[in-house]
């Protein structure tokens, strides 16, 4: 795999998929915190600038690394690129989402760049 398979999941996606296992099959999403410090080196403020992108185009590999290990994508596993594409082709409604407390101030705008896209 090369890294042009990461254009089929753009920053916002990748973003919203950040996700951690609750209790069962509960899920919970990554708060941008988290997704810094997962990343190695990204500070909060980038995580939300890289986050608005609409393709990786203007994203450094570097940085793109260390957003993807942050937010728990390893675009390199099939596994996690078929779980991705599987999400996507089911219309998502992102319900994991919409019980974040940051839902309508960073999760929502990053949906709608999802679905403008």
């Amino acid at each position: 795999m090369n890294w042009e398979k990461l254009n089929d999941f753009p920053p916002p996606l990748v973003r919203c998929l950040a996700r951690v296992k609750a209790r069962g099959r509960a899920v919970r999403a990554l708060t941008d915190q988290e997704v810094a410090i997962g990343s190695g080196g990204l500070t909060t403020i980038k995580v939300r600038e890289l986050s608005k992108f609409t393709n990786w185009s203007e994203v450094p590999i570097g940085e793109a690394k260390q957003f993807c290990d942050g937010c728990r994508f390893d675009p390199f596993s099939s596994a996690d690129r078929n779980r991705a594409g599987a999400y996507m082709r089911s219309n998502p409604q992102f319900i994991f989402l919409r019980h974040h407390p940051h839902w309508e101030s960073t999760f929502l705008p990053l949906v709608k760049l999802i679905k403008d896209a």
